[in-house]
């Protein structure tokens, strides 16, 4: 992607594959003679135009536009490109379904107690009656793993005293909400009605909280109190308020949303952007 967008949007594909796999890393000996193989170059190239990354004209690779806008402010490929690939394959129909719609399954899953292995996923998709939607095997759980923490839905746990799975997935959608509420939020600080701006967060996202794809796979989940957010947004936004990038009130002028930290609930109608200052949430919790 770095290599089409350095290239004003737009390279001759023959050109992306010899840049991306020069010959002496590419050539191996097969009876006696030399052959340039770049199956792995095209299968990612091929990726990219599946997902929407890139689209073809004739001969030419060209960037989707969205990535060559934000590229272009922003100047960090590593910083655009989760975003630009949420908003391409978090959609419920095409290829990407499968993936979007086990992301909202995965965010309704206890943030405490979630299946973070494959044998433990597999178990709770049979048991919540999930796995006629979502038909996963191991292999395809590598996947989901690997792009629902690359997109900041989810995160890895190391646990030293499990030798035979020494890590854990677990939901945890604290940077794709970071991603959104800036975008829905801005940089003002002024606040802002709970339950409207998650609304807001479900639309802009449909597998986060309120998301029309979220809604159609809430049904798996277990029940929770009316107004009651899970609790993998609820750790999100609490997160997210520690670290000083959200303020969250409870104010009597406005009805408000729960969020579940533990065994603990905490009610919160209003919120706020604070960008990335040092000051703490003004809702002692």
């Amino acid at each position: 992607m770095q290599l089409v967008v350095q290239a004003g949007g737009r390279v001759e594909r023959r050109v992306a594959e010899r840049e991306l796999s020069p010959t002496p890393l590419v050539t191996s000996e097969t009876d006696g003679t030399h052959r340039v193989d770049r199956s792995m170059v095209r299968a990612v190239i091929n990726e990219c135009l599946k997902v929407g990354l890139l689209h073809e004209d004739g001969d030419f690779l060209v960037v989707c536009s969205p990535l060559d806008q934000l590229v272009q402010n922003h100047l960090s490929m590593q910083s655009v490109l989760p975003r630009v690939i949420t908003d391409l394959v978090m959609i419920p129909e095409g290829d990407s379904g499968d993936l979007a719609t086990a992301v909202a399954w995965y965010l309704g899953q206890d943030a405490l107690s979630p299946p973070g292995t494959w044998k433990e996923f597999g178990s709770a998709l049979q048991q919540q009656g999930a796995s006629e939607l979502l038909r996963f095997n191991d292999n395809t759980f590598q996947m989901f793993e690997y792009w629902a923490r690359y997109l900041g839905f989810a995160i890895r746990l190391a646990v030293p005293s499990a030798p035979t799975d020494p890590y854990r997935l677990a939901p945890d959608p604290t940077e794709a909400l970071r991603r959104v509420l800036e975008g829905i939020l801005g940089q003002g600080h002024e606040y802002h009605r709970l339950g409207p701006c998650m609304q807001r967060v479900g639309d802009a996202c449909p597998v986060l909280e309120g998301g029309r794809i979220r809604k159609e796979v809430d049904r798996f989940s277990s029940k929770r109190e009316p107004r009651a957010l899970s609790s993998a947004t609820s750790h999100a936004l609490l997160r997210l308020a520690d670290e000083g990038v959200l303020s969250l009130q409870t104010r009597s002028d406005a009805d408000a949303l729960i969020l579940v930290d533990g065994d603990k609930t905490i009610p919160v109608s209003a919120i706020a952007w604070k960008g990335h200052s040092a000051e703490r949430n003004d809702q002692a919790h």
